[in-house]
């Protein structure tokens, strides 16, 4: 069910989408002209497929720009790219959120090509409904 506040009638200005409750499915923020802000949840990623987050980072700040290979055995390979970019004055998470199907874990190494063009390979295993800082499995962000 989408919900009662896809039946009301606003302007809206802004929208900024990312993984607010860190549960790996992604939840949306709108912002109304004359009206409250709205912070639309997604419950259902507790029944999703698996899921990877990264957040890159480019000495202390994110990667802007770096291209992510996620390499998946059996299945294609994916790209993402770090971006905050995407609504009228709004930003969006900027770390990579990228569902992983029906496998449990990500299990062979992936690289990512930063803002400056030189590429990293991540050579750690990744585990799945996790975040990832920089290659290192956290439940802490960095400071």
């Amino acid at each position: 069910m989408a919900g009662r506040v896809f039946d009301l009638s606003e302007v809206g200005r802004g929208l900024a989408v990312g993984d607010l409750d860190n549960d790996g499915g992604i939840d949306v923020v709108v912002s109304n002209n004359n009206g409250p802000l709205r912070v639309l949840i997604n419950k259902e990623s507790a029944n999703a497929q698996p899921w990877l987050g990264l957040r890159l980072l480019a000495g202390k700040r994110d990667a802007y720009g770096a291209k992510v290979e996620i390499r998946r055995s059996g299945a294609p390979t994916l790209w993402r790219r770090v971006r905050a970019d995407g609504s009228y004055l709004a930003a969006n998470d900027p770390r990579v959120l990228v569902g992983l199907g029906g496998g449990s874990a990500s299990r062979r190494r992936h690289a990512y090509t930063g803002p400056t063009g030189a590429t990293s390979d991540l050579r750690r295993r990744l585990y799945a409904n996790t975040r990832h800082w920089s290659g290192r499995r956290s439940r802490k962000q960095p400071k």
